[in-house]
């Protein structure tokens, strides 16, 4: 049989746009035994596209191969958005834009560029309009002026609470703002100060200033007479306001006096409000003289002592709040006496202090560890030290055993003590060897004997020697009260190796398996009957293999064996067929080549529909709708689900694919 082909010939059209939300629809169809393949991969004849993009379609037959391309770009519906309505400065210009994608514009004017410049204040709107719909917007401009300028008025003085009112009320004003925050066209001035605002709108500001000052009627108080220590000026501050007057009664006019004699003072304010006038006497004191109670003493036992600074005539005040002349010391301790008057005050301090019979203690006797020091300190006031050995300090450290003996002595008597001091050693570092591994049922004697020590191990035995019969951590302390010596020691057990290569396998042919004999013992050495040292390889051919585990207790094996099997299943599916009843090609059949156990072939149209089924291997397609009718010309899909024996006893299922042409 000999069929002709014809060339191929593909126009997928001029590139286009598409608007949002639409499509087009791209048919590459030829008649013939054509291939068709997308850019995605996709294998129909025609398809619809909603996106944007580069598309492109290859044709192939018998006789060549042919492809076409086409941009699809997307269109979007015009939006025309001019802003919110706005006020302008005078001498402003405002650009609108209403640029669309491929648009067409109308302004209010009549103007058809995309854009517009506002010179003027009015309604202004524009029209955007393309293939995918048309939008449109207006927008209101309004012109201002900036603020006019303005005065506040001049600088000026308020007397005591009057009030001034600012008002500085303009047109188109956006804010007020006042030096204290407020944002009120008009002001009320109740106190001095500068005072400032400022008028702001979006084209400018304009500002001013004003100084408020107030006065008030003179007042004055120099206070009630009063007697001051020689020596000391008194001061005196009249002032009043920057525009009051002062007369003092040696004439001078400042606002201060100070005053360094005795006297009587007077001044006199004046200002624009009235006058004001005050007075006083002023006396002088001598400061009191140093009291004396004498040097520093030392008492003995329970003497006493009375204080006394032979004074008269002032304020007597002792370190703990006592106001009477003497004083009677009972106690050690540091003695003040202050003597004042209101122009001044003096001290004087004594220091007394007790002295006691000497009481020092040594300690009880006692035992040390080797090296260990022991301090004595029998530190007393003003006394004197003696030991056994003829050293005269308070303080001494002992580190050898022996008797110890001290005698202190002050003006008040004597004290002596007596110590003994005795010696132990330490222990001696413990050894239990390194970490071991013995096989089962063995034992090891542990050994940490050294004599006069106590010993703990850890399971609460007090036995210097230990018998292991068991993995574990074994740890023994050595100890007196001078210290601790701890050692521990680690034994392993080593298991009897284990090995299990499982059940006899099969082999396909052709086949490469992976065989594991990884023992769960640890640290073992592996070999196979044939000589290879690693748990796992590669088996290739069928036969008995053999691996052998061993370590230092012992050695096992396990023996498995391969046995060969053909696996695979071979599909053979026609690539197409002509069911135009001449007798040849009627049918879309397929063939096989393994122990098949069931089958179902399903055929799809280009659009996903089903148009056959059957779950018969010995059925085929006849080219036509489950009512009879004849399928058109084209390609169509298979789909294979299958199920045969392979390498398991039970079915493997598995699905294959493809596409099948159709021709008439």
């Amino acid at each position: 049989t000999v069929g002709y082909d014809s060339v191929l010939n593909i126009d997928l059209g001029p590139d286009t746009a598409i608007c949002s939300g639409q499509g087009v629809l791209l048919d590459a169809y030829r008649p013939g035994d054509i291939q068709y393949t997308w850019m995605d991969g996709s294998t129909d004849s025609a398809r619809f596209v909603t996106t944007p993009g580069l598309y492109w379609v290859e044709l192939s037959n018998f006789c060549g191969v042919e492809r076409d391309t086409i941009i699809i770009s997307q269109e979007l519906v015009p939006v025309v958005n001019l802003g919110n309505d706005t006020t302008l400065c005078l001498g402003d210009t405002l650009a609108l834009d209403a640029t669309n994608s491929n648009a067409t514009y109308l302004w209010q004017d009549n103007s058809t560029g995309p854009t517009f410049e506002v010179l003027s204040q009015g309604l202004y709107w524009a029209r955007s309009e393309n293939i995918c719909g048309v939008d449109r917007d207006s927008i209101i401009v309004t012109y201002i002026d900036a603020p006019q300028p303005f005065t506040l008025g001049n600088d000026t003085i308020l007397c005591n609470a009057n009030t001034w009112p600012l008002n500085v009320t303009q047109p188109n004003i956006a804010t007020y703002a006042w030096q204290n925050g407020s944002a009120l066209p008009t002001f009320t001035v109740g106190a001095a100060g500068v005072y400032r605002v400022t008028l702001t709108n979006q084209c400018g500001t304009a500002a001013d200033t004003v100084l408020v000052d107030y006065d008030l009627t003179p007042m004055v108080d120099l206070g009630p007479d009063t007697t001051l220590c020689l020596g000391t000026p008194y001061f005196r501050n009249v002032a009043w306001s920057p525009y009051t007057t002062y007369l003092w009664q040696d004439n001078s006019t400042a606002p201060t006096y100070t005053i360094t004699t005795a006297g009587t003072y007077s001044v006199t304010l004046t200002n624009s409000c009235g006058t004001a006038n005050d007075a006083l006497v002023v006396n002088y004191l001598a400061p009191p003289v140093d009291p004396n109670l004498g040097r520093d003493t030392i008492l003995c036992g329970n003497a006493t002592i009375t204080l006394s600074s032979g004074l008269s005539g002032y304020a007597f005040s002792w370190q703990d709040g006592t106001t009477t002349p003497t004083y009677r010391v009972t106690s050690e301790g540091t003695y003040v006496l202050t003597v004042s008057n209101r122009c001044g005050t003096q001290r004087d301090s004594i220091i007394v202090r007790y002295e006691n019979i000497p009481d020092i203690s040594l300690g009880n006797d006692t035992t040390l560890c080797e090296r260990q020091t022991l301090l004595f300190n029998v530190s007393w006031s003003r006394a004197s030290y003696r030991w056994e050995n003829g050293l005269s300090v308070p303080i001494r450290i002992i580190d050898g055993p022996g008797r110890y003996e001290v005698t202190v002595t002050n003006l008040c008597g004597e004290d002596r003590d007596v110590i003994d001091v005795d010696y132990l050693p330490y222990p001696q570092a413990v050894d239990l060897g390194g970490d071991q591994t013995l096989c089962q049922n063995e034992t090891l004697l542990l050994d940490a004997f050294q004599p006069g020590f106590s010993y703990q191990w850890q399971n609460g035995s007090q036995e210097p020697d230990f018998l292991v019969r068991f993995a574990g951590t074994y740890s023994v302390r050595v100890s007196n009260v001078c210290g601790v010596e701890v050692d521990q020691i680690t034994i392993n057990y080593q298991p009897r190796p284990e090995v299990d290569l499982g059940e006899d396998q099969v082999l396909c042919n052709g086949a490469i398996l992976r065989l594991d004999g990884t023992s769960p013992t640890p640290n073992v050495t592996y070999r196979w009957n044939d000589g290879i040292t690693s748990p796992i390889r590669s088996i290739e051919e069928v036969g008995s293999y053999e691996l052998f585990v061993s370590n230092s207790c012992d050695t096992v094996s396990d023996v498995i064996e391969f046995t060969p099997r053909e696996c695979n299943c071979l599909i053979h599916m026609p690539s197409g067929f002509t069911p135009n009843g001449d007798g040849v090609n009627e049918l879309f059949t397929w063939a096989y080549s393994c122990d098949l156990q069931n089958a179902t072939l399903r055929i799809y149209d280009r659009w996903g529909g089903e148009v056959f089924s059957s779950n018969d291997p010995a059925a085929g397609w006849n080219g036509s709708y489950r009512d009879g009718r004849p399928c058109t010309e084209g390609v169509y899909v298979w789909v294979l689900d299958y199920g045969f024996i392979g390498i398991s006893d039970g079915p493997i299922q598995t699905q294959e694919s493809g596409t099948v042409t159709l021709l008439r």
